[in-house]
């Protein structure tokens, strides 16, 4: 069973003891395979202990689903078939997932929304080319070959929930679980049979995912969290376990029920913004809708503190988008974002440059925080 140390502020109780805590004068205070309790938890923190090992596992084995042996079978021999890259071609695999990245933080999805944030790009950069395991690259490879698309979506993903864990502080070792996390959280449905219905794949794809990070151990415990709990809902209508969250960005120590983690809740809002706004071409949502869709959700499928962070750190229209005016008196005039509002990034100067009728007129600035009547709308014009 994968083991892995937590702090005991941060152990719940229904926790396994991976290994048994024994006190200085070698009497077992705690032994191995325990549940821990919550008077457990409280003898231990009187007893002086700060870190304790526990099952990583327990989060999967609370699920009543289980998937098909067989799928796991062939996902860990093709994924062993592909093997460790060796080392002088590991430089050449982190060049190109860097180059997939920029490509990726190119696209529309990104920069209509997050613009140029190169301390996010630099950060998950980083991470992929100084702290990425061999195996880990060798995963994103087998991503790639087998669904492009999912791939690209992968790293938008990640772009946003490094983004939202940049606003939230979470500290750097985390931040990197959780971009590792978020590149492979869909792994599993490379190696789902191809004719099984979308509803049986989108329920099952976190499960596989998490048994293969898991049983391969590319990823850190957490890391393969992220795959586990990437669809679940914070109302507890989620996939695959259907756990409730709690709406704030730290754990309660004594809750009684098992909950999603903090960077799997992060890759359910990027998770969802990205699967928003990644299908604008199709006539889909833009970005500002996709935010739109995301404020929705909060407290409800999302965690309303996540989504509340993530609003707060991005300009929902970006300075020199191209905007129309919705209502009030200049209802259907045309403009571009010329002035963000860090009170409200939902209300920004505009500079008006067409009537409703798209003839040109002299530019006029609006402060949208001043025009209760009217919203705006991001489209190109």
């Amino acid at each position: 069973m994968p083991l892995r140390m937590l702090h005991l502020a941060k152990c719940r109780p229904g926790q396994i003891v991976g290994r048994a805590i024994v006190e200085d004068d070698g009497t077992v205070a705690v032994a191995q395979h325990a549940c821990l309790t919550r008077d457990s938890l409280v003898a231990l923190e009187a007893a002086g202990h700060t870190n304790i090992i526990v099952d990583a596992d327990d989060a999967f084995e609370a699920t009543q689903e289980r998937i098909d042996e067989s799928w796991l079978t062939a996902g860990l021999e093709a994924l062993a078939s592909r093997g460790i890259p060796p080392m002088d071609r590991v430089p050449s695999l982190r060049r190109q997932a860097a180059t997939d990245l920029n490509i990726a933080y190119r696209s529309p999805t990104v920069t209509a929304l997050f613009g140029d944030r190169e301390n996010v790009r630099g950060l998950i950069t980083r991470t992929i080319v100084s702290e990425f395991k061999p195996k880990v690259l060798a995963a994103l490879v087998e991503l790639k070959i087998a669904d492009a698309s999912l791939y690209v979506h992968a790293m938008i993903t990640s772009v946003a929930a490094a983004l939202i864990a940049r606003a939230i502080g979470v500290p750097h070792h985390r931040t990197g679980q959780l971009i590792a996390g978020t590149l492979l959280q869909d792994i599993g449905l490379i190696y789902l049979p191809r004719d099984l219905e979308s509803a049986e794949r989108h329920r099952l794809h976190p499960l596989l995912g998490y048994r293969l990070l898991r049983e391969t151990e590319y990823v850190e415990a957490l890391s393969a969290h992220v795959a586990l709990e990437h669809h679940e809902c914070t109302d507890g209508t989620g996939e695959p376990r259907g756990v409730f969250g709690q709406n704030a960005l730290s754990v309660s120590r004594w809750a009684l029920r098992p909950l999603p983690t903090l960077i799997g809740e992060i890759s359910a809002v990027a998770n969802m913004y990205a699967l928003k706004s990644g299908k604008s071409r199709d006539g889909g949502l833009s970005p500002d809708q996709a935010i739109a869709a995301l404020r929705d959700a909060a407290g409800i499928q999302l965690n309303k503190a996540v989504v509340g962070a993530f609003l707060q750190a991005t300009p929902i229209y970006p300075s020199g988008a191209r905007v129309v005016i919705r209502g009030g008196d200049r209802d259907g005039f045309r403009g571009r974002v010329s002035t963000i509002n860090p009170a409200r990034l939902d209300r920004p100067i505009v500079t008006l440059e067409r009537d409703k009728r798209n003839a040109e007129i002299r530019p006029l600035n609006v402060d949208m925080l001043r025009e209760k009547a009217s919203s705006i709308e991001m489209r190109a014009w």
